[in-house]
């Protein structure tokens, strides 16, 4: 049962969220046959180590605003397939530090590689000012979930 009573903007925004993990399902399928045991949060994670460089689990998932626990079991699934390596963290002697391997770097650049000519190809049927429009909204979104977590 709605605690409020519905707003057109609200209806709205309530939509656009149900389509996020539609969106995430369909992207996934587009590597699935190349690249059968990525995810998307496979894939955000290489592709945050690719971006900012080895880091210990705590400060990926701080990065990715996900539970430590959350990123301390998709290491430990990328490090089983080959694609991360532990390096010892001079600051710290149980923390260590994540880093990509070549198979990881290797991996992330198909699936990258792949999402990025998908997207290419569909941005062709869209303007770039709604795509800017979405893209600050899905921005905002964050923010104001963001928030609203803490």
């Amino acid at each position: 049962m709605a605690l409020v009573d519905p707003t057109p903007a609200g209806e709205a925004l309530y939509e656009l969220l149900l389509q996020v993990p539609r969106l995430h399902r369909l992207l996934q399928s587009l590597s699935a046959a190349d690249e059968p045991r990525w995810s998307i949060s496979l894939w955000g994670l290489l592709r945050n180590i690719k971006i900012d460089g080895p880091r210990t689990v705590p400060q990926i998932a701080r990065a990715r605003g996900l539970t430590r626990q959350q990123i301390q079991k998709l290491v430990d699934d990328a490090k089983a397939e080959g694609l991360v390596q532990f390096r010892q963290n001079p600051d710290h002697k149980r923390s260590r530090i994540v880093a990509l391997t070549q198979d990881g770097t290797a991996t992330f650049q198909r699936i990258d590689g792949t999402i990025r000519d998908a997207a290419q190809e569909m941005a062709e049927g869209f303007d770039i000012q709604d795509l800017d429009s979405a893209l600050r909204v899905l921005f905002d979104l964050q923010q104001s979930l963001d928030a609203r977590r803490r």
